[in-house]
């Protein structure tokens, strides 16, 4: 069925005169019901070939008095609305329940030389419950399986980076469906406002095609794929977001005889009834849809299909599934087999394959009395009610495997830091737990994630003096209670243990960094925490750069400490004075501040003073920083009687308003002058 993607035939047969409306006094003909149900069960064909109105009548002729339902999806027909008419009105009178299959537009209609939506608004009052619905475009999402669309030049996704999750790809395939013509939301919309239904069939991903829209999707099945898997997920699908499921008997080969054997076509059909399926198909056309493929083979399948259903009502749903394994949310598999891809991104690995054995063994063990679903709260509540057994995947299944780090969100382990934080089933807000061990790793953090440790003093991430070691370059992040060491390279004079560059909103608790080149340092970050994080014998421990006020305002307490030294990170304060133990003071939009007889050193900056007014610094020893004494847009402040040395910049005067420096403070053991 796949090759039925390409689009209906545009070339317009001329236009039967046969009137629309036709009286509806004579289309009289009883819809029939199964024996023994409270509402009609469904099987039927689909007529995917050319075929002609006399070619759908005398199939119709054929098979009315062992089906019930009959799908037109020949091209020929559908591009011809008196054919269209001509034909829905004989499988009306023979008792039939009907729909045409669209694979294109079905409101504007140019291609077609009518307008589907004017056309269904009729039908439906002519028709009544007989018209079933609409049966609209063909695998929307399993299709995104084997695409591969760049989404940051896709017109319609506008993307603006790298998709960096599933998630990514989950967005993009709603929102393709959302925005672009006539799509499936608008189809929906159409049909459910005259109380009908949106059908489709396909391969893989059925959980997305429900949520775009579609109350009905036929799992096909054919080719080698697993029956009872496809059952597992098309019912899992359903019952999770309370929607009708069904099967379609499809191509097993791709070429003559197409379908399976008559055999395999009953027991297909059996399996699906009896695991609860409201509606079944067969698929009739050639490859080149020309031709019609049923062999009397089928037929005769079908019509002991037909007795099997009258005779066995108490079957129809008999193999109940009272087991759900619940996947990652938007974790689009395919399953067609363990090197399947994930949406559009094909790489395989260890977790998509160790997805597909355990749910191969999951079958094994419950044949067919397990549902595949997705976690998703928005259904959390309908699987919870309707299962009496929920095994989540992978945390239910990892007893006797141990990764180092984990996503407790998912339960999916790495070997790795980085390989978690990059993974495409990482989302935002997710946990990361990493067990001790040493991590020799250049983390770089580009999700708003949480990373914590499970003990400080023994998981360690390890720089290798190779640049630096963890950088958080995304908003929202929380990294607490790991040893950092070794970040940075000291020959060149760059890089951090830890490194906020350009990040909001983030964390710090609990961490040490250690024999770094710079401990940590803030580039341009606002609005972050840090608590409890000890720097020691880094070649500068701290320190903060901002290019404006606003991103130099953090929450930096005195918990925090260089060498065993407080830090005070001052912000709008006025009137007081440094306590002595200070380790690193940042004095930031403050006033009338005493800093005086205190040893700053081993830090970026000795003292930074940025959009601080009227305050004084005497008597200070400042030596051995990056950076010794800053002042950053800061005025009226009186600077005496300072030894600053061996710094690499002793003073820096930057966008500052006049301050008063006298010769008594010295640079280098020589007074200090302007010049």
């Amino acid at each position: 069925m796949k090759l039925r993607k390409i689009l209906i035939a545009t070339v317009l047969v001329a236009l039967l005169v046969v009137s629309f409306f036709v009286a509806l006094n004579n289309l009289h003909a009883p819809a029939k019901q199964t024996s023994g149900s409270s509402e009609p069960f469904f099987v039927g064909i689909e007529t995917g070939w050319n075929s002609t109105v006399s070619d759908c009548k005398a199939l119709i002729d054929k098979v009315k008095n062992y089906t019930n339902l009959f799908i037109i999806a020949s091209p020929l027909i559908l591009t011809n609305e008196a054919f269209l008419n001509e034909t829905c009105d004989y499988a009306y009178n023979a008792g039939m329940y009907f729909m045409p299959a669209y694979y294109q537009q079905i409101n504007n209609g140019t291609s077609l030389g009518y307008t589907p939506a004017a056309w269904f608004t009729a039908a439906k009052e002519r028709y009544g419950d007989r018209l079933l619905g609409i049966y609209f475009y063909d695998e929307p999402a399993g299709s995104q399986l084997d695409e591969t669309i760049n989404l940051t030049s896709n017109d319609i996704f506008n993307a603006t980076s790298a998709p960096t999750s599933y998630l990514d790809y989950a967005n993009w395939y709603f929102r393709i469906w959302t925005q672009g013509d006539d799509g499936v939301p608008a189809a929906a919309n159409f049909t459910h406002s005259f109380g009908s239904s949106l059908f489709t069939s396909d391969y893989a991903l059925y959980w997305f095609d429900y949520e775009l829209g579609y109350d009905t999707v036929f799992a096909q099945l054919g080719w080698n794929n697993s029956r009872p898997l496809q059952i597992a997920l098309i019912r899992g699908a359903a019952t999770a977001q309370n929607k009708n499921w069904g099967a379609i008997i499809t191509w097993t080969y791709n070429q003559p005889p197409y379908l399976e054997s008559g055999a395999q076509m009953y027991n297909d059909m059996v399996l699906a009834y009896d695991s609860g399926a409201k509606y079944i198909a067969v698929y009739d056309s050639s490859k080149n849809y020309q031709n019609t493929t049923l062999t009397q083979d089928q037929f005769n399948a079908l019509k002991n299909f037909w007795s099997y259903v009258q005779q066995n009502p108490d079957k129809h749903g008999s193999l109940k599934a009272d087991t759900a394994v619940v996947l990652p949310q938007d974790y689009g598999f395919g399953f067609r087999s363990p090197d399947d891809s994930v949406w559009q991104y094909h790489q395989t690995d260890y977790w998509t394959q160790k997805m597909y054995s355990d749910v191969t063994n999951l079958l094994n063990q419950y044949n067919s009395s397990i549902d595949i679903v997705y976690s998703d709260l928005q259904f959390q509540g309908s699987i919870q009610s309707k299962y009496s057994k929920i095994l989540y995947w992978p945390k239910d299944f990892e007893t006797n495997l141990s990764y180092p780090v984990t996503d407790l969100n998912d339960g999916l382990g790495y070997n790795s830091i980085q390989e978690a934080i990059s993974s495409f089933a990482t989302y935002a807000g997710d946990t990361i737990l990493v067990k001790p061990g040493t991590y020799q790793e250049n983390i770089v953090i580009t999700k708003p994630v949480s990373l914590i440790s499970q003990n400080k003093d023994t998981t360690i991430i390890d720089g290798a003096k190779n640049g630096t070691a963890l950088t958080i370059a995304s908003d929202n992040v929380t990294v607490t209670g790991f040893t950092v060491q070794n970040g940075g390279n000291f020959s060149s004079g760059t890089g951090e243990g830890i490194l906020l560059d350009n990040a909001y909103n983030c964390s710090l608790i609990g961490n040490r960094v250690t024999n770094s080149y710079n401990g940590i340092f803030l580039n341009d970050s606002f609005n972050n925490v840090l608590r409890n994080n000890a720097m020691s014998n880094n070649k500068f421990n701290f320190g903060v750069s901002a290019s404006n006020i606003t991103n130099y305002i953090n929450n930096v307490d005195a918990s925090n400490s260089v060498n065993g030294k407080p830090i005070y990170y001052w912000i709008n304060k006025s009137d007081m004075t440094v306590p002595s133990n200070a380790g690193f003071i940042a004095l930031i939009n403050c006033t009338d501040v005493t800093v005086q007889n205190l040893n700053l050193s081993d830090n970026y900056e000795g003292l930074l003073l940025a959009y601080v007014k009227n305050s004084t610094v005497t008597n200070n020893t400042i030596n051995n920083n990056y950076e010794g004494i800053v002042l950053d847009n800061s005025s009226g402040n009186t600077l005496k009687g300072n030894d600053i040395n061996s710094n690499v910049y002793n003073i820096i005067v930057q966008s500052a308003f006049p301050n008063n420096i006298d010769t008594s403070n010295t640079v280098d053991s020589k007074p200090y002058t302007t010049g």
